[in-house]
């Protein structure tokens, strides 16, 4: 199938360097600590506990949940790529872990057996219809079992320029990029000093298949439908146009389902991201892009590519921001693209 050959092509060239050898502590103690949070567990907690990781992608968040169960508890490592279960098993060779259990699994279509404990990190929102792939997982959750997802919060910068460039990207394209980052990033991203930005980011965002977000609101309805309550706190978020980005990540536990609730259009198509504020240096970014995104949609792989660049260039100079800048910066690239089209024989 087109999704999963493109899916594949994106991941193998992101995962590269996973599955080779150990993951750094520091990786270690900010997940651990995370799955802590959101499963509203102390570490100590999860010895001899079992636990399903969907979307295991790289294998990375299983090898340390199995870490934290310990041999007296299990975890089930669940992904669809070919190459992605390679790299889970290498990981699994590497720890030398007994309790870590990997299966291929195409996981739109749910789980065919119990758990108390599910976490979907981080790879939902790639889905066709997440709010359809939750609802078939949550099914397989025990009563009284809790359930830990991480996904895309609309609204931010990150997606602003996302749905620009997946509206002018092709996945042919993805082999410009990767042969000619150094164009704009030669010095790499450590001079932004956010671990969240990095070449692969890019490449994951603009080409995957589905790029689908959502807010606390729409996640937390679609979550009651199937009888889940919240067991961690609701950020309160204002201005997110500000931000460079914001992960959305909430616990849950499942309690029985009560009544139902309508929730077949939830987390089921992008945001609009174009439509988050009136702010006039917004609305003319949005005007410029969507001039930008005629143009390029007729150019060569080298001038789509660039351009996206530059903008994923302008989100790294900002990330740190919570001002206009980025907007202005972002309306310049645009109006002096289409000046540079304008002015060509």
């Amino acid at each position: 199938m087109q999704f999963f050959e493109t899916l594949n092509k994106v991941y193998s060239y992101q995962f590269r360097n996973y599955g080779i050898k150990k993951i750094l502590s520091n990786q270690i103690r900010y997940h651990k600590k995370n799955y802590s949070k959101y499963f509203a567990l102390k570490q100590k907690e999860f010895k001899g506990k079992i636990f399903c990781e969907t979307g295991a992608g790289s294998g990375l968040h299983g090898v340390i949940l199995s870490k934290m169960v310990g041999n007296s508890g299990k975890v089930f490592a669940y992904d669809k790529l070919q190459s992605n279960i390679k790299k889970i098993k290498n990981y699994k060779r590497i720890y030398k872990l007994k309790n870590f259990i990997i299966e291929k699994k195409d996981l739109r279509h749910g789980l065919n057996k119990k758990f108390k404990y599910i976490a979907m990190h981080n790879w939902v929102q790639h889905t066709q219809n997440p709010g359809l792939v939750f609802k078939n997982i949550s099914k397989s959750l025990e009563v009284n079992g809790r359930l830990y997802i991480a996904t895309y919060h609309y609204g931010t910068f990150r997606f602003f320029i996302t749905q620009i460039a997946r509206k002018i990207v092709k996945i042919n394209d993805l082999n410009f990029l990767i042969k000619n980052k150094n164009l704009l990033f030669k010095g790499g991203f450590k001079k932004y000093k956010n671990y969240e930005l990095f070449f692969e980011n890019l490449t994951d965002d603009f080409f995957t298949p589905f790029c689908v977000t959502t807010n606390y609101k729409d996640m937390i309805k679609l979550a009651r439908s199937q009888g889940l309550k919240t067991i961690t706190k609701v950020p309160k978020l204002k201005k997110l146009y500000l931000f460079d980005n914001h992960s959305l990540k909430i616990g849950f536990i499942k309690k029985k389902l009560k009544k139902k609730i309508k929730s077949s259009n939830l987390f089921k198509y992008p945001k609009n991201e174009f439509k988050i504020t009136k702010i006039e240096i917004i609305k003319s970014c949005v005007q410029n892009a969507n001039k930008v995104i005629k143009v390029l949609s007729r150019k060569s792989s080298r001038d789509r590519s660039i351009f996206c660049m530059k903008m994923y260039k302008i989100r790294c100079k900002n990330n740190k921001k919570k001002t206009l800048d980025k907007y202005h910066e972002l309306n310049q690239l645009c109006l002096e693209t289409l000046k540079n089209y304008q002015t060509r024989p």
